[in-house]
C-alpha cells in the first residue's frame, strides 16, 4: 500500500502548532549561530530559530513535511539564511557541527490531520502510518504478516497496552484497509473506560512506533550529539510519551557525568564523564494558558543542556 506524493495535497499553510515557544526562545537566546532543526515537521520551531537571527538548517524524513516547508519558507530560503534537506534525524552526522540543535520528536499535526497517511484512528484513510513513504512496510502489511505472539509484542513494548494479547488475537493476520477499519477491531475488544483515550490510542502509537522504527531512530540521533554540538552548544529535545522521554533521560544523565556503577562497588568504573549541564532540572511542560490553545502541548515534555565550554 504505497502513498504516493501528489503536490495537490501538500497544504499551503501548516495546522501544525510548535510547542514550548517561548522555551525554545529562551533555549537559543544568543549570538547569532549555525543551528539544526532535526524534526522540522510544520516549521515552527524553524521560524522561531529564524526569527532569532540564527541560519537554520532543517531536516524531515517527511516528504510532504518538506515539500510544505520549501513552499512557506521560500524567502529564507532565497537569502541563504535556511536550508532544507529530506533527512531521517537519525542520519544528521552528515551535516557538520552546530551552534544548537532542537529535536520535537514523533507526530505532527499535519501528519495527523492529513487524510491520506492513516495516522488519525477516526480517519478513513488508508492505514498506512509511514512518515516516509518508501518505507518497506505499512502498518496494514504489518498486521497482516504478523502473528498474534509477535503483534502482542509490538503493542506491549511500544504501546504499554495492557490489552495487548487480546487485541492482537483480534487483529493479527488480518487486512485492515483504512485506520477506522483497525480502530473499530480494537474498540470491539476494548471497551472505552474513564480514561479519556480513546480504546484504539495506543495500539496506533504502538504500530507507527514499530513502523518508523522511531525509538531506534532516537538512540542513534543522539548518539551522534557528542560529534556535532559544538561546545557551549545548546540542545532541547521535546518528547511526547514516556518511551521517548525515558531515552533521552537515560541519555542525558549519561552526559551530566552520572555515574552507573552497582551501589556495591566502593569507586566509579563505568568511565562516566561530564560532557554537558543541565539548563534546568527535570523536565518543562506547558502551562494550562499553552494547553488550552493547544492541545497538542499537553503532553509535552522538554529537555535541555549546554555542552561544556571544551
Amino acid at each position: 500500500m504505497n502513498v504516493e506524493i501528489n503536490k495537490v495535497s501538500v497544504r499551503a499553510a501548516t495546522s501544525h502548532l510548535p510547542v514550548l515557544p517561548e522555551r525554545v526562545k529562551e533555549v537559543f537566546s544568543f549570538a547569532h549561530g549555525r543551528i539544526l532543526d532535526a524534526t522540522a515537521g510544520g516549521g515552527g520551531h524553524t521560524r522561531i530559530l529564524l526569527e532569532l537571527g540564527h541560519e537554520v538548517v532543517a531536516i524531515d524524513r517527511d516528504p510532504f513535511a518538506v515539500e510544505r516547508l520549501r513552499n512557506n519558507f521560500n524567502s529564507f530560503l532565497k537569502t541563504g539564511k535556511l536550508s532544507i534537506k529530506k533527512m531521517a534525524f537519525a542520519d544528521c552526522e552528515t551535516l557538520g557541527e552546530f551552534d544548537g540543535i532542537i529535536a520535537d520528536i514523533g507526530l505532527s499535526s499535519d501528519q495527523l490531520l492529513d487524510d491520506t497517511r492513516g495516522f488519525s484512528f477516526n480517519s478513513n484513510a488508508p492505514l498506512d502510518m509511514r512518515m516516509d513513504p518508501s518505507l518497506s512496510i505499512s502498518a496494514s502489511e504489518l498486521i497482516l504478516n504478523s502473528s498474534t505472539e509477535e503483534l502482542t509484542s509490538i503493542l506491549h513494548e511500544y504501546g504499554e497496552e495492557p490489552y495487548a494479547w487480546r487485541i492482537a488475537r483480534a487483529i493479527s493476520g488480518k487486512r485492515f484497509e483504512t485506520s477506522i477499519e483497525l480502530a473499530e477491531a480494537v474498540r470491539s475488544v476494548k471497551k472505552r473506560r474513564k480514561s479519556r483515550l480513546d480504546p484504539a490510542t495506543l495500539t496506533f502509537q504502538a504500530l507507527r512506533i514499530y513502523v518508523n522504527d522511531e525509538l531506534n531512530q532516537l538512540r542513534t540521533f543522539l548518539s551522534h550529539i557528542p560529534k556535532i554540538l559544538k561546545p557551549s552548544g545548546r540542545l532541547a529535545v521535546i518528547s511526547f510519551h514516556s518511551l521517548e522521554d525515558k531515552i533521552v533521560k537515560n541519555k542525558f544523565s549519561e552526559w551530566f557525568g552520572k555515574c552507573v556503577c552497582p551501589p556495591r562497588i566502593p569507586e566509579c568504573r563505568c568511565g562516566a564523564k561530564r560532557i554537558a549541564y543541565p539548563l534546568w532540572n527535570g523536565v518543562i511542560k506547558a502551562d494550562i494558558n499553552e494547553c488550552n490553545n493547544n492541545p497538542r502541548a499537553r503532553s509535552a515534555r522538554m529537555r535541555a543542556l549546554k555542552m561544556n565550554d571544551e
